[in-house]
């Protein structure tokens, strides 16, 4: 499907001005733009607006609303690529023996070893630590300690990857 039929679909399946509109019909027919994101060129780009939006308008013209259009195309593709790579990783980790746990007071004080995934933010990434589980009764969650810690941990959480030793 070329880019105009693309953005004459989404438009005529809700696509309009307000942004909000229309977003279901362009997730769910996102791969008639595969043979452009899936280009190296496309790829090369890293999902940045400013590099990838000239080359998926590339020299065609269009009015403000289909440049929308191909911007929430370029956005909802975006997602599903971190989508993807977010899961790529959390099954790595799984293969190695990380798993997530749930809070529960008989893990008090088992041996750990544990990964804290803070790769979303700014100088963040994988810290591999080894350490304890303790139960904090005053806020009645677990937290993953590092060895010869008392106070200070992280809390379990969506974040927190631990194999048992």
């Amino acid at each position: 499907m070329t880019k105009q039929k693309f953005i004459q679909l989404a438009i005529k399946n809700g696509y309009d001005n307000n942004g909000c509109n229309g977003w279901d019909w362009i997730r769910e027919n996102l791969s008639e733009l595969d043979y452009i994101f899936q280009t190296d060129e496309y790829k090369n780009c890293n999902g940045m607006k400013y590099k990838c939006m000239p080359l998926i308008i590339s020299d065609d013209k269009f009015n403000e609303l289909e440049i929308r259009v191909l911007e929430t195309a370029w956005y909802l593709n975006n997602e599903k690529t971190q989508e993807k790579e977010e899961m790529e990783k959390i099954q790595k980790l799984n293969e190695m023996g990380f798993n997530n746990i749930e809070n529960d007071e008989k893990l008090n004080g088992k041996k750990i070893e544990f990964i804290i995934d803070n790769s979303d933010e700014l100088f963040g990434g994988l810290n591999k630590l080894i350490g304890k589980l303790s139960w904090s009764p005053v806020d009645k969650r677990l937290m993953a300690m590092k060895s010869k810690h008392r106070r200070r941990g992280y809390w379990i959480d969506k974040n927190v990857y631990v194999k048992f030793l």
